[in-house]
């Protein structure tokens, strides 16, 4: 298992909660337990991508999220240029635990590396 990566998230489904996780087994939403998205990770980085035109928010398992309850929202760019990566660190994270939120086919870039 590699220390480190990185991979573009499609949001597959508008207005339902997706795991960063589900990037590892096959596009479904739901995480797999003990798989690789489930590795615990100490940093995290989260980017709209350029081509976004709508707000994509993230929130935690076990939260309610949606477009009125998260915990942090990632803009749509106001031009080509995406905006700053939203950096979480800590040894208690893992990618099955981060879910986003939004409108169907907008992108997210992660970055981790590994606890």
């Amino acid at each position: 298992m590699n220390s480190s990566g990185h991979f573009c998230l499609n949001i597959t489904a508008s207005n339902t909660a997706q795991s960063l996780a589900s990037a590892f087994v096959g596009g479904t939403t739901t995480p797999q337990a003990g798989g690789p998205g489930s590795a615990p990770i100490r940093w995290l980085s989260l980017q709209p991508m350029s081509a976004n035109a709508a707000v994509v928010y993230v929130g935690f398992a076990g939260d309610v999220l949606s477009a009125t309850n998260y915990a942090f929202r990632l803009e749509a760019p106001v031009s080509t240029i995406p905006p700053a990566p939203f950096i979480i660190e800590g040894p208690m994270l893992s990618l099955d635990k981060v879910f986003i939120y939004g409108a169907a086919n907008e992108d997210v870039a992660v970055g981790y590396i590994r606890g």
